[in-house]
């Protein structure tokens, strides 16, 4: 049975743009485990990066991890120790670093952030063709990158063939 493990940032589950995703996957046969990344978002203490580390830490080696696109800055740092272990995807709704009113310099710091992250994983799904773009310029190579609009129960099919070829 196949397994994944969901990094999202903390709101109430309905607000999550992902529970259209997981209710389904579920719904398929698929265990699924959300692992609420605690703090703010995003981060903006040591806490918050420290807290995002060790439930990183925590999860089982060799598991399928797939991280929201908002969660990506706070575990940056932890997928160069533990990438090697999991099999992490990423879910590109939007990129933070490309948010219109930031100061360039924490912008800067969120892209670079961004782009670690992205770096380490398997494949990054993102929702549209303009996000494919931005992917591909943090140097991400195009064969990692899967355009899958948002997914809904009409949708499911698609993602479990994808995540088949990154589980084989």
């Amino acid at each position: 049975m196949l397994a994944i493990h969901f990094l999202l940032v903390p709101r109430t589950y309905d607000q999550s743009p992902y529970a259209e995703l997981i209710a389904p996957l579920g719904a398929a046969g698929v265990a699924v485990s959300v692992h609420p990344l605690p703090g703010r978002h995003p981060p903006t203490d040591s806490r918050t990066v420290l807290a995002a580390d060790i439930t990183v830490a925590h999860l089982p080696d060799n598991a399928l991890v797939m991280a929201e696109a908002l969660a990506l800055p706070v575990i940056a740092g932890s997928l160069w120790l533990d990438s090697h272990r999991l099999r992490l995807v990423a879910l590109v709704d939007r990129l933070l670093h490309t948010a219109s009113g930031l100061p360039a310099r924490q912008a800067d710091l969120l892209r670079r952030l961004e782009q670690g992250a992205l770096s380490r994983m398997r494949r990054v799904l993102v929702a549209d063709a303009g996000l494919a773009g931005t992917v591909a310029a943090l140097g991400v190579p195009s064969d990692r990158i899967i355009l899958l609009p948002p997914v809904g129960p009409e949708r499911v099919a698609d993602l479990l063939r994808e995540l088949e070829r990154i589980t084989a």
